[in-house]
């Protein structure tokens, strides 16, 4: 069951203070709506009864889907605390969510990225491979003569396309947005080859960018290692 309270917000903008709901839980299970709210980015947007300006407020909201066996931890905070709080998920807080092996667990500090990972479950998708298929693609986009370099993305997120296609919506310096389709194929050899590095045991991970270069470099490392026995 969805829970949240009612606090005071201050307009950004004229500076008025009006009320809009905090959620403290967001369970999507039964719920497709509140699902596309989080989508919208409408939990944590409102506007102001005054001016008509648009806030936005970032809070700690766990969101819940028993239906997809999912569930996400959004901790807005800072490094130190978010680590923190990982280590708390992980330890003794973890036998407090009745789940099976089966569910996926997240904890992310990104808005966008917790929106990603009810697309992906929902597209019976793995995050984790679509994390890493970001890096390849942004590699592609680097070395294929293009003039974007690597510094001028400053997002990538997962998306769904007009044609009901899964997409990866690349975030530029200069305000533009690339949309690039998810090849099967991609999909699938990443799948293959990175699968012996997941870590598979129940418990919240933070899936991310850092996560899927450090997949690359033990992807690298076992290749380089390989290859170095076929030389002898």
């Amino acid at each position: 069951m969805s829970e949240f309270e009612m606090e005071y917000v201050t307009c950004e903008n004229c500076k008025s203070e009006y009320t809009v709901k905090v959620w403290d839980e967001l369970d999507i299970t039964e719920n497709p709506a509140l699902r596309e709210k989080i989508l919208r980015d409408e939990i944590i947007t409102s506007k102001c009864k005054v001016c008509n300006h648009e806030n936005t407020t970032v809070y700690p909201v766990i969101c819940i889907d028993n239906k997809m066996k999912i569930i996400i931890w959004y901790l807005p905070v800072d490094e130190k605390e978010f680590k923190n709080s990982c280590k708390a998920l992980n330890g003794e807080l973890l036998g407090e969510y009745d789940v099976t092996s089966d569910y996926q667990l997240r904890v992310t500090d990104d808005y966008n990225e917790l929106k990603e990972k009810i697309i992906a479950r929902n597209e019976n998708l793995d995050d984790r491979v679509l994390e890493i298929a970001k890096e390849v693609y942004k590699s592609q986009i680097v070395c294929d003569g293009s003039e974007i370099e690597l510094e001028d993305i400053y997002g990538m997120y997962v998306n769904v396309g007009e044609k009901g296609q899964v997409v990866f919506d690349m975030l530029l310096s200069d305000e533009r947005c690339m949309n690039i389709p998810l090849e099967q194929e991609v999909y699938d050899k990443i799948c293959e080859d990175a699968a012996p590095f997941f870590d598979d045991k129940l418990r919240f991970q933070h899936v991310n960018t850092e996560f899927a270069i450090k997949i690359l470099r033990n992807m690298v490392a076992k290749y380089e290692k390989e290859k170095g026995k076929e030389q002898f």
